[in-house]
């Protein structure tokens, strides 16, 4: 590893520079998005960052995230790139933009690149009870696709072989990644999945990001996603959810109090520019 590591505040700018250069092509093929979680919540509590956050995501509604990823083949600049679900050497189920330029040590074979997350709008069962077995049944998908494909050290610092609890999730999300076929099949598997529940239920009233959903928060009504509204976030414009305020309630209840320094959440990102 390079030691000349960027600081906090250079990866959330190098970060900015993706989502620039990614809204500037989203306008140009007319793409819809809406900054999501804590880049939402950053621009409406700090009008940017949040400060000891680095990470930014994006929501495209699934129609303009198909079309995304059919340009995204033939997308390129020396800075950004499009990582699909099926890509050779990426892991996960929905698409990042990432600056080839710029590495990163996160402990996961796929995450050598800076990157930005960009997640499928999908249409939600109006049902909670079905709604919740959809959810239960990609997070126990995405555990085997996140924690088998953590290197060592980092299965070590998150603890899964100092507890017997910690051993057991570690040992079934090691079985169902082998009976799934590995990271490729597995991405690519709940990618389908995804698109399959939001083609079923495309008339119901709840939406949320159906490729790696948060939990049951993330959960929300059509009008709390859309229409939209500009908001700055680092100095610039996007667009945000006219309702944000559902929206960040929902997720996160009492959006604009500061939590305690004990509970802000990172990935601790470890990130320097190629040499």
């Amino acid at each position: 590893m390079n030691d000349n590591l960027l600081a906090l505040r250079e990866v959330q700018l190098a970060e900015l520079d993706i989502l620039l250069k990614v809204i500037e092509f989203f306008e140009k093929h007319e793409i819809t998005y809406t900054l999501c979680g804590g880049t939402m919540l950053g621009a409406v509590r700090h009008k940017g960052f949040i400060p000891w956050d680095d990470d930014i995501d994006l929501l495209v509604p699934r129609d303009d995230y198909e079309k995304l990823r059919a340009l995204a083949k033939n997308f390129s600049l020396d800075d950004v790139e499009f990582h699909c679900p099926g890509d050779d050497g990426y892991i996960y189920p929905y698409i990042k933009a990432v600056n080839p330029n710029i590495l990163v040590d996160y402990g996961k074979p796929d995450d050598n690149n800076l990157w930005i997350d960009i997640f499928p709008l999908d249409h939600f069962p109006d049902n909670h009870f079905m709604h919740w077995l959809y959810v239960q049944r990609l997070v126990t998908l995405e555990r085997a696709l996140s924690i088998t494909t953590y290197n060592e050290e980092n299965l070590r610092e998150r603890g899964y072989y100092s507890s017997m609890k910690g051993r057991i999730k570690l040992f079934t999300a090691k079985f169902l990644y082998h009976l799934f076929g590995g990271y490729k099949k597995l991405s690519v598997k709940i990618d389908r999945i995804a698109r399959e529940m939001d083609r079923k239920y495309k008339s119901s009233h709840h939406v949320g990001d159906g490729a790696w959903p948060n939990g049951m928060k993330d959960y929300f009504r059509v009008e709390w996603t859309t229409p939209s509204v500009k908001m700055e976030f680092e100095g610039h414009m996007f667009n945000v959810p006219e309702n944000y305020h559902e929206y960040l309630t929902n997720f996160y209840g009492d959006y604009m109090t500061v939590p305690p320094e004990s509970e802000r959440v990172t990935h601790y990102l470890k990130a320097w520019c190629k040499q």
